[in-house]
């Protein structure tokens, strides 16, 4: 009997081990995951906003994105969001990538991020839904807010 509880011990501290293990892989990698997104958002937001340069989202956006809207859309918005003259101030993006792992579709990585932007002409709150498909990030939802919520602390001048 002796023998059992001690196999019994074995068996569960490896468990432990195990699962203590991947919780502090999955911390790791979701840190470095938030800042591969963060940086990719920034450069994106700089890159489409310098002078509204809609093949710079074009080259950016996933299947998903492209589906859902039409290139008569993209130009619409691109002249509309023109008017706000080349990007003179951005504040840095503020928000975190999620990976998840199932049975079906293996590890899916996401990610949603906001950040502020001065433009000459007024400021714009972006919104942006990012994922994650063959170690490229790519962008699933573009949102541009004309009234941008509380200012961001991080910020660079262009």
């Amino acid at each position: 009997m002796r023998r059992v509880f001690h196999a019994l011990g074995v068996v569960f501290a490896a468990i432990i081990v195990i699962v203590a293990g991947l919780i502090g892989f999955t911390a790791y990698r979701g840190s470095a995951l938030d800042t591969e997104a963060r940086t990719y958002v920034d450069q994106a937001v700089i890159d489409v906003g310098k002078n509204w340069d809609k093949a710079e989202l074009l080259k950016r956006a996933s299947p998903d994105l492209l589906s859902q809207v039409s290139p008569g859309q993209i130009t619409t918005l691109f002249q509309n969001l023109g008017r706000f003259g080349p990007l003179v101030h951005y504040d840095g993006a503020k928000g975190q990538a999620v990976m998840s792992v199932s049975t079906g579709s293996g590890a899916v990585v996401r990610a949603h991020y906001e950040a502020n932007a001065t433009f000459r002409n007024g400021p714009v709150h972006f919104r942006i839904d990012l994922s994650k498909h063959d170690e490229r990030w790519m962008i699933d939802g573009f949102f541009v807010d004309l009234s941008p919520p509380a200012t961001n602390p991080v910020s660079r001048t262009l």
